[in-house]
């Protein structure tokens, strides 16, 4: 169904809002087509998106990486001044930790069973 044969259907009151059951139908097919017809073009600009951001690392703030590995902003902190996690600089004054950074955090404490 075009678009132009969809707004057939709508007859907008004074106030410009649908009316009737068929406008909530409408809106919900309408949002299913756009959906479908621009899934394309959003993975696209997602794959180039991360393309052009691949050599950067993904860095989170202190509460963030804190809630990753189970543990506080003041946490994170401490294992920073201990030298056990490396900071990064997100801009000027505030500091994040790499998520790679974290990744290796937790597979250098993991026990191993015996």
């Amino acid at each position: 169904m075009s678009q132009g044969a969809a707004l057939k259907f709508v007859q907008p009151t004074r106030a410009g809002k649908a009316q009737g059951a068929a406008g909530g139908l409408f809106d919900q097919q309408f949002i299913q087509q756009l959906f479908v017809s621009f899934t394309p073009q959003i993975k696209a600009l997602i794959k180039e998106v991360l393309a052009d951001e691949g050599g950067q690392p993904l860095i989170v703030d202190y509460e963030e990486a804190g809630r990753m590995i189970g543990t506080t902003y003041e946490g994170v902190r401490k294992l920073v001044r201990k030298g056990k996690l490396t900071a990064v600089s997100r801009s000027g004054r505030h500091r994040g930790i790499a998520v790679a950074e974290l990744k290796d955090y937790v597979q250098r404490s993991q026990v191993i069973p015996d």
